[in-house]
């Protein structure tokens, strides 16, 4: 069980994080009949040819028109299972045709019920999906939006996107907007087939995965912040995070009413129980539901690597869905040979309170402005940008580079591939000696920039910081860090550390945990992996460090197990690869 403080502690956070996770629909309550057509003097701009569909290899159409309209509706799934859904139809011209934009909600929310514009003008933006959803209908998309099963008003349970549940809920839907709305739809003209775009962030990037994985009929993506193995998100070396567990369980068990698969709650429950690990069976299905299952060639079920043209959307500060997980979808497209973009921006998730950030939310947020290189992209324009070109066959008209990591306040770096690895360090044998872990009482005073102080952690658990170099100039960290080392100890039980970069700045004041990442580290004897990916702006003066903790307030259970430590911990033969640019 937790400790009283902390678990008052999480339950402070869910309120804030419910309402950012969930993207649900009751946040968009404009009636967008009368939202300001702020894209139609974009879209009249555009030379409209006879029949729109004759355009780069699309089939023409023919209608009298369309009048822009809502339209709920319900579809029923393979096994009965009942889906609801909201169409947005956008105003039509005769012979103009529409391609088909789907969307879908967080973890524990809803479908979008109305479309609006975002008014905000900050640093950040909460929803960059729903906004794009909203661009996509007032330039002449067809718009869906749905309940995944066990959440808004749909049935059945949540399954966390099994193919054979939410897969076939996405095919039966699109089945049936297809159907209804034939003679309106862009379709190619070679094989006659609708073209299909999705969005969504979090819970609603995982279904895009698993959506191309198994229906080859989805053209382009913009998966925002979600996983690539959906076992390493929860469990990285099967190491749960408990805190996060905790909170999707907070906002997933009143957003489904309840109505979750018996292993979620087993297994979620499970996580909180000092020493009890989930079902290696559902461990295992969490893999099965992601893309790395079918980059691999390990999936169970039917589909392969989607098709689809893709724009890779992270968070380097996501402590849910880090940086590492995009880069490994994003090599795993490319190495098939598939059109994909990544883009690393610098929030995501995070967990309110003890992650609080600068943006507008205290649970999730992304850059409002995307800056790669000297292109700055407005990131709503951008998701729907993408999108629309790539459906209506004109990519040309939207050139990106293949990868962009954007940084505070300078330039975002772009190029053919993100750096793994890097300069190498080779620090001395180290001993972490035992101590009792102070428990983590109070939410740690975060710095300006949101980040976490690296000290708090030191303070609060057996930990050391291990000082690799001083940035002699400016540079740029950006990459995925690597480290291999030996890890000793008498003790019979395997050790689990979490390891981190931390910057300080020069004269020692100041230091802050680097994106407030760390991974686990588990085991005994030799050990390579690689750390959690950076994309962090150096001064000269700047040293950076490796840190090394027994507890992190992620992983709650291990910070209990932290204060039976006895033994000393011996780490030598340490090699740091570091990714740094000029």
């Amino acid at each position: 069980m937790l400790p009283l403080n902390k678990a008052l502690i999480v339950l402070l956070m869910v309120p804030a994080l419910s309402a950012c996770l969930s993207g649900s629909g009751s946040e968009n309550s404009n009636n967008v009949e009368t939202a300001t057509r702020s894209t139609e003097s974009a879209r009249d701009s555009a030379a409209q040819p006879e029949s729109s569909g004759n355009s780069s290899g699309m089939l023409p159409v023919k209608h009298d028109g369309l009048e822009r309209r809502d339209v709920d509706g319900t579809v029923v799934s393979d096994d009965g299972t009942v889906i609801h859904y909201t169409v947005f139809l956008p105003d039509l011209e005769p012979n103009e045709a529409a391609p088909v934009v789907v969307h879908s909600h967080g973890y524990g929310g809803s479908r979008l019920t109305s479309l609006s514009p975002d008014e905000g003008d900050g640093e950040f933006i909460g929803d960059a999906p729903a906004e794009a959803a909203f661009l996509a209908r007032e330039n002449g998309a067809i718009v869906v939006s749905y309940d995944q099963r066990g959440f808004g008003e749909s049935g059945g349970q949540v399954e966390l996107m099994n193919p054979q549940k939410e897969g076939r809920d996405f095919i039966n839907l699109l089945d049936r907007i297809t159907r209804e709305f034939e003679g309106f739809i862009l379709r190619s003209a070679d094989d006659r087939s609708p073209r299909v775009g999705t969005l969504g962030l979090s819970y609603g990037g995982g279904y895009q995965w698993m959506a191309g994985s198994i229906d080859d009929r989805v053209d382009a993506m913009v998966p925002l912040t979600t996983w690539y193995d959906l076992r390493f998100s929860l469990q990285p070396s099967d190491t749960s995070k408990n805190l996060w567990l905790f909170l999707l369980q907070a906002i997933g068990i009143p957003g489904s009413e309840g109505d979750q698969s018996e292993d979620i709650y087993t297994n979620f429950i499970r996580t909180v129980i000092p020493g009890v690990d989930t079902e290696e069976e559902f461990s295992n299905a969490l893999t099965q539901h992601s893309l790395q299952a079918y980059c691999e060639g390990s999936n169970e079920n039917p589909g392969g690597i989607p098709q689809a043209d893709t724009l890779i959307i992270q968070g380097v500060a996501d402590t849910l869905f880090n940086m590492n997980e995009s880069l490994d979808a994003y090599e795993c497209m490319r190495d098939a040979g598939r059109n994909t973009n990544l883009i690393v921006q610098r929030l995501g998730h995070i967990v309110p309170v003890a992650e609080r950030t600068p943006g507008p939310s205290d649970g999730f947020a992304t850059e409002r402005f995307l800056q790669c290189g000297d292109e700055e992209y407005e990131t709503s324009n951008l998701i729907h940008n993408f999108l629309d070109t790539r459906l209506r066959g004109k990519s040309n008209e939207l050139s990106l580079p293949d990868t962009c990591m954007t940084l505070a306040g300078r330039d975002g770096i772009t190029g053919e591939e993100i750096v793994r690895g890097g300069e190498l360090f080779t620090p001395g044998d180290r001993i972490l000696q035992p101590e009792d872990a102070t428990d983590l009482l109070e939410p740690p005073n975060l710095d300006d920039s949101g980040n976490l102080p690296a000290d708090y952690l030191e303070r609060a658990s057996p930990s050391m910081s291990i000082e690799l170099f001083t940035a002699e100039n400016d540079l740029n960290m950006a990459g995925v860090p690597e480290i291999s080392l030996d890890i000793g100890t008498i003790s019979p039980e395997e050790p689990t550390l979490f390891m981190g970069l931390k910057v300080s700045p020069e004269g020692g004041e100041g230091s802050t945990l680097i994106h407030n990442q760390v991974v686990p580290v588990v085991g005994k004897g030799a050990i390579s992996q690689e750390l959690a990916g950076v994309t962090f702006p150096l001064e000269a003066g700047d040293t950076v460090s490796l840190v090394v903790y027994t507890a992190h307030p992620l992983f709650v259970n291990h910070n209990e197990e932290a204060q039976t430590i006895l033994n000393p911990i011996t780490l030598s033969n340490m090699m740091i690869r570091m990714p740094l640019l000029d």
